[in-house]
């Protein structure tokens, strides 16, 4: 089975988006979702949310989709909007297993909704970005984990 690719597949649901297919979209996002591992579906989420921010913004207003669609298209504007919230921490054993583009494409979709305007520039440029995540809890409860600083970028061939 070939390796799936996150950003080529969010690359894919984007294009439908900007063409004007919502419904189109919201199906075939849910069908590449389908049997991915939760890391993955959270990065492909994050990286649809993010190249498509304009569209989802005008299906949101009133009247932005077709009411006969309603029943695909709401749930991908619902699970997209949450795509902006702060990210869960990945477990070792969730990405343990992935190719370093998988990693990449996880670790860019978090900068892609999360990151500053210069980090998400460096990335497109193929420049690494470290990208610390911080878990957000009490300081009584420190563990060595509270701060994991991953570094992403991608070789050009």
């Amino acid at each position: 089975m070939p390796e799936f690719d996150i950003s080529a597949s969010a690359d894919e649901v984007v294009a439908l988006l900007q063409h004007g297919h919502a419904r189109e979209a919201a199906t075939r996002l849910e069908t590449l979702r389908r049997d991915q591992p939760r890391v993955m579906q959270e990065s492909l989420d994050r990286l649809v949310a993010a190249g498509a921010g304009a569209q989802l913004t005008a299906l949101r207003q009133p009247d932005g989709f077709l009411a006969s669609d309603a029943a695909t298209v709401r749930p991908m504007l619902q699970r997209l909007a949450g795509a902006a919230h702060p990210p869960r921490f990945p477990e070792p054993e969730e990405t343990s297993a992935l190719s370093s583009t998988q990693l990449h494409d996880i670790y860019a979709g978090i900068v892609a909704t999360r990151g500053n305007d210069a980090a998400r520039i460096a990335l497109t440029g193929r420049d690494r970005v470290i990208l610390g995540l911080r878990r957000e809890n009490r300081t009584t409860q420190g563990t060595s984990r509270d701060n994991t600083p991953q570094c992403s970028w991608q070789w050009s061939l």
